[in-house]
């Protein structure tokens, strides 16, 4: 009778050992697999920019502040804004189409140190959005305006964007507005013409 060698005897116990681990691992449930939605972005990728001026048929001067959420699914926004206001005046800031009945949560227009604070979003158990589109409109008419009017409207670094399932800022990036606006030049009004009720005097030269 042949003995098998101590070396050969401890690779099969080992490989025995193996082969029943990994038969045991086979045996074990399988948790199934989570589908992520590949559209949405877990990085900040959302973007902000503000339009230059445009002019509505009431003769309102208004610059609109788009997004662009990039895969982001964002919930809420806060705008920090800065303009001069030694140029402009009547500010007046409106919710854009981007949310639909999205709650105001501040609105404040400091028009001495020229700052616009204006914080909105989604109600609490709604789920966020994705895409383009406009998040607020700013209207302002010009201090002066028989003056030509070359200014901007500024973000601030407090401005922010909070997304579904994202800790911190969404905001990747922001873009300033031009404010540009043309004097407005006022109507002559024709000279009238007077008629004298006297006798007619020809002018010279004349013949009847």
């Amino acid at each position: 009778m042949k003995f098998i060698p101590v070396k050969t005897a401890l690779l099969i116990i080992f490989l025995a050992a193996v082969a029943g681990i990994l038969y045991y691992i086979a045996l074990l449930p399988q948790k199934p697999l989570t589908q992520t939605n590949s559209a949405t972005v877990n990085i900040a990728a959302t973007a902000l920019s503000i339009d230059n001026t445009k002019k509505d048929n009431t003769g309102k001067y208004f610059s609109e502040v788009q997004i662009n959420t990039n895969g982001n699914k964002v919930s809420s926004i806060q705008l920090e804004l800065s303009y001069d206001s030694a140029i402009l005046t009547d500010l007046e800031v409106k919710q854009g189409s981007f949310f639909e009945d999205a709650v105001e949560f501040i609105k404040k227009i400091d028009e001495k140190n020229g700052r616009i604070t204006y914080a909105f979003g989604l109600p609490q158990d709604a789920d966020g959005k994705m895409g383009k589109g406009v998040v607020a409109t700013i209207y302002y008419s010009p201090v002066t305006p028989e003056k030509e009017i070359i200014t901007s409207l500024n973000f601030l670094p407090k401005t922010e964007v909070s997304a579904s399932n994202f800790s911190g800022s969404a905001l990747s990036g922001t873009f300033d507005g031009l404010v540009s606006i043309k004097p407005i030049t006022p109507t002559k009004t024709p000279a009238k013409t007077s008629t004298s009720s006297g006798s007619f005097v020809p002018p010279p030269g004349f013949k009847e």
